[in-house]
Formats: C-alpha cells, sequence, structure tokens
C-alpha cells in the first residue's frame, strides 16, 4: 500500500486516474487485518453531527461475494471460517490508482454488526453493515451511570445517623425497606433532600435520614446507600470506550499504559456520574472538559486523550501547498460564544432539632386536657427551650413553654383552667325555666354563632331528647336564644330539634373552640416546629 504523500494534488485531477477502494477486516479480534476479497459493493451514510465541534459520524453497508459458503461460522474448514464477528474491526480504504500502482487512504475504521449471509442470482453474498467508532460513541447511551461502590446498614429504632466509609466522597442514591420485618426484601428508594442527605461540610462522612423517614424500627440490610469514590479520569474514559464498544475488554488495560494514547492528568474526581440516556459521546466530552483534555480518535481508529498543544509543540499542518482551491470564496463572520460553566449544585443541611405534635390527651372523668409533643433529634446541640403553641386558624396568639437542657423523647403540659377556657366556653346556669318547649328554644348568657358545636351535661336529667356526651350543633335565635340542631348542615338549614320537656336540674351547655396547637422546640440554631393539629375538647 502506497502512502498518499507520493501524490500531488494534480494526481487527483487527472480523469484518467481510477478510483480504487479496500476493505481490511480483524479476523481474529487480536488486530490480526486481512483484506475482504470480492468486495462488490460499499455504501456509506454520513453526517454532520456538531456543526460547532465539526465532526462527523459514518455507518457503511458492504456486500462481497461468500463463495463457497467461505465466511462460515460453523464449518472450521472453510477458507475464511470466523473471520466476521460482531463486533470485529474493520477499516475501509479509498484512493486512486497511479501507473499501476494503488494510493491508499485509510477513510473508515470502526466496527461491524452481525454478517448476513443471501443468495442472488444464484451467487452467495454477503452482506455486513457497521459504523465507525464516533457513530459507536454517539448511539451507544451509558448503562453506568455512577462511579462508586454501596454500603449496607442495619437500621435501628430513632437513629438518624450513619456513618459513611472514609473513603466515601458523596452519596449517589439511597434504598430503604421500611416494611416488616425490616430485612431487605422490600427496598424502595428514597428521594435526596426530602428523605435523606449527606453531611458534605464537616467531613464527618454522615448519612443523614430526615425526619419524615426517622426508621422507628430495627432492621437487618434494610438501609443499603450508593456512594462516590474518587476517581482517575483517564480510567472513566476507558470505562466509557469499553462500554461503547469503542475498546474491548481486554485493550483497556493497553490503551491506558500506552503513552501515545494517553497522557496521565494526575487528577481526580471526586463524584463521576452522567444523567439517565447521556451518550457515551457526551459523558466523554464531560469529562474531556472538567480536566481540560482533548478527546479524539486518530487515522488508525485509536482513541487519543490528551492535553491541548502548548507554545512551542510541533503540530502537524496542511499547507497551502496541499490544497488547490479554484474560484471559490468564503465569507465568515465573526463568532461570539457565551458560555456558562456550571458546577456541581449543592444544598447545605445541618442537622437541626426535630419535634412532633402529638394528639390532645384528654380525660374526661378528671375533665383535664394536656399537649404532647416529642423531640425526635436535638439538632448540633442539646435543646433549651421546648413548648406548645396555639391559636385560632393556625396563628399562635398562646403559648407555654420551659427552658432547661432536654434530650430525645415525649414531653408535656398540661392546661390549666385559665387555658382549658380558650378551648371552651362554659353556660353553667342553664334551669329548667330557661327550656321554652313550645319553640324549641334556650336561653342562653352567652352570643352563640349558628353552626357552633355545642354538648350538654346536667347535675339532674336533660331536656329531652338531649344526652351528654353527644355533639350537637346550634341554631342562632338572637344574642340570648338558641335553638338545637343535629348537624352542621340542618344548623345551616334551620331544621332544629323538637324538645319535648324541660329536664331537671340545673344544665351546663358547652360551647366548643376548635383550636389549632404545636409543638416547638428550640437551640442555638433557632426554633423549631411540629406540625398543627386541630384539637376540640369535649368532656
Amino acid at each position: 500500500m502506497q502512502k498518499l504523500q507520493d501524490l500531488s494534488v494534480k494526481d487527483f485531477d487527472e480523469k484518467s486516474h481510477v478510483i480504487v477502494g479496500k476493505v481490511e477486516v480483524d479476523t481474529t479480534g487480536w488486530n490480526n487485518f486481512q483484506e475482504l476479497p470480492d468486495v462488490k459493493s460499499c455504501s456509506v451514510s454520513g453526517s454532520l453531527i456538531d456543526e460547532v465541534m465539526l465532526f462527523s459520524a459514518v455507518s457503511f453497508t458492504i456486500s462481497c461475494l461468500n463463495t463457497n459458503n467461505r465466511f462460515s461460522w460453523q464449518d472450521t474448514g472453510a477458507t475464511h471460517y470466523n473471520w466476521l464477528r460482531q463486533g470485529r474491526k474493520i477499516k475501509i480504504y479509498m484512493g486512486i490508482r497511479k501507473s499501476d500502482t494503488d494510493y491508499y487512504w485509510k477513510w473508515i475504521t470502526g466496527r461491524i454488526d452481525a454478517p448476513r449471509f443471501t443468495q442472488e442470482g444464484g451467487k452467495e453474498i454477503c452482506t455486513i453493515a457497521g459504523r465507525c467508532f464516533m457513530r459507536m460513541l454517539i448511539e451507544n447511551r451509558m448503562k453506568q451511570v455512577y462511579w462508586g461502590t454501596q454500603k449496607i446498614f442495619n437500621t435501628y429504632d430513632n437513629k438518624d445517623e450513619y456513618p459513611m466509609p472514609s473513603d466515601c466522597t458523596g452519596v449517589h442514591r439511597a434504598f430503604l425497606d421500611s416494611k416488616d420485618p425490616y430485612d431487605g426484601t422490600n427496598l424502595k428508594e428514597i428521594s435526596f433532600h426530602s428523605a435523606w442527605t449527606y453531611d458534605w461540610t464537616a467531613k464527618k462522612n454522615i448519612f443523614l435520614l430526615l425526619r419524615s423517614i426517622i426508621p422507628y424500627y430495627d432492621g437487618a440490610n434494610n438501609l443499603v446507600v450508593y456512594y462516590f469514590k474518587s476517581q482517575v479520569p483517564e480510567k472513566v474514559v476507558a470505562d466509557i470506550l469499553v462500554e461503547s464498544g469503542f475498546l474491548s475488554e481486554y485493550e483497556r488495560a493497553g490503551w491506558l499504559a500506552n503513552a501515545n494514547y494517553v497522557t496521565p492528568t494526575g487528577k481526580n474526581i471526586d463524584r463521576v456520574w452522567f444523567n439517565k440516556g447521556t451518550t457515551c459521546f457526551e459523558a466523554l466530552r464531560l469529562i474531556a472538559e472538567v480536566v481540560q483534555y482533548r478527546f479524539y480518535p486518530d487515522q488508525d481508529g485509536n482513541p487519543i486523550f490528551k492535553p491541548p498543544p502548548v507554545a512551542t509543540a510541533p503540530v502537524k499542518l496542511v499547507t497551502i501547498d496541499n490544497i488547490t482551491i479554484s474560484n471559490l470564496r468564503e465569507l465568515v463572520d465573526e463568532v461570539k460564544n457565551h458560555i456558562i460553566v456550571k458546577g456541581e449544585e449543592r444544598k447545605r443541611w445541618d442537622k437541626v432539632p426535630t419535634v412532633t405534635t402529638k394528639d390532645l390527651a384528654i380525660d374526661v372523668k378528671a375533665k383535664t386536657a394536656a399537649m404532647c409533643g416529642v423531640i425526635d433529634s436535638v439538632g448540633k446541640g442539646n435543646v433549651t427551650k421546648r413548648g406548645f403553641q396555639w391559636g385560632i386558624a393556625m396563628l399562635a396568639n398562646k403559648e407555654w413553654h420551659e427552658n432547661g437542657s432536654f434530650e430525645v423523647g415525649l414531653f408535656e403540659h398540661e392546661l390549666t383552667e385559665k387555658e382549658l377556657g380558650y378551648f371552651m366556653i362554659e353556660d353553667g346556669c342553664v334551669s329548667p325555666g330557661d327550656i321554652n318547649v313550645p319553640y324549641d328554644e334556650i336561653r342562653v348568657s352567652i352570643d352563640i354563632a349558628t353552626g357552633s358545636k355545642i354538648h350538654f351535661s346536667t347535675t339532674g336529667v336533660l331536656p329531652s331528647p338531649f344526652a351528654t356526651g353527644i355533639s350537637y350543633y346550634a341554631i342562632r335565635v338572637d344574642s340570648n336564644h338558641i335553638q338545637v340542631a343535629t348537624s352542621e348542615d340542618d344548623a345551616l338549614a334551620g331544621i332544629q330539634i323538637d324538645i319535648t320537656d324541660r329536664g331537671s336540674g340545673v344544665q351546663t351547655l358547652t360551647l366548643t373552640v376548635g383550636y389549632w396547637y404545636r409543638a416547638y422546640v428550640e437551640n442555638f440554631q433557632g426554633m423549631f416546629f411540629g406540625k398543627w393539629q386541630f384539637v376540640e375538647v369535649i368532656f
């Protein structure tokens, strides 16, 4: 094979020179290239992939004679047995013939798909399709999307911190089995920021479960954390090339060790990951961008990963002596690029106290009510204040608290008689004379709005058909009289209960005031609140 350097531009203008081509395949998988015999046609389809970076990618289809089934996979005696296998390398050459000498230029280097064997016009035909290496990088998408390993934990009741290994440089994903028996057989992914976070700042390598999913159980192998490990960029590039099919696994180590192909970066990347669906080409571009390297295949199809040339470094040039341009004028305007380099985004998460508001504890017999809260975690320091706030429509206008040094656990506050008055209003002086049976009305000393929830108690017998422990709803007649309905809808519709007698003894009418309350804690980081709870005190 003669090199093109022996030719001049004039040789390519000579119409008497014949266009020639040649195809070579790796017949063993070990870079043992042999010329493919009896090639009848070669169809190449190419496209400009990126107009900024100016590179193209091609696919091809080649037909050749399969005389006497010479490319057979089964017949070990075939003359070209086992030559054509899916994934084998291929080289396609183009050139000219001058003075009975063929001059070739290596045009395409790539890999082939599984060949297809057919018969046409009584001849056995072998059809080979494939693509260049750049096309392989573009068409193949990343299956390995992060570089690291995993750590499996047992969870413990009310434990939210789990130490990561010393080589952990960040957390990628996490899975938790929160279903009985908590043995890792029902792992479900938990979300970053809403269910877990990672202590980026303290260098403590702490994986932190957030309040919403802190386990209330002990589990075995039921928390799996996939974490990053520091990576050498050129080794990541080698992994991507193997995944794309550009390199085979056995070529990986040799490629990394070959100084003609790879210049060690001398750097490490703490966290390497790619979004699902990222092409192998885009993954390589991102790695090269991070370390300011160049990636490209050379003329022989070898992947090159090297830094850009610096001043005084020798480079190969194509001079004007090698190029003839006739009747061509090109206008090139200035191209302005607006480049934004966006780094990794992190949220800073500090461990803070957390508190949960529990249901109000009501003792009907003792006529007491207690607010309840639980300190779930104390944050970076002890909780120095804990308490409760309450009010109407989630607007805190009343408060109770105590100061001290508090750890994780339950705390309560029993409402005083005065505080109970915020939750319920009583008219304890309703006598039988205040009951107007014909009009189904009750005279009261407080102005009660229609739809308000009320309850009755007595020292004797309640007017019929009222009973203790049952909620009724008021229908306002005026500021001193109400009627009573069985539901809020009936009250709003003006449908009253028919009162049939006045009862006996002193009647107590209790107006229930629905209040919202929440627990809170405080330390040097600030105040932290539980969720609002709506409560009604009914004795």
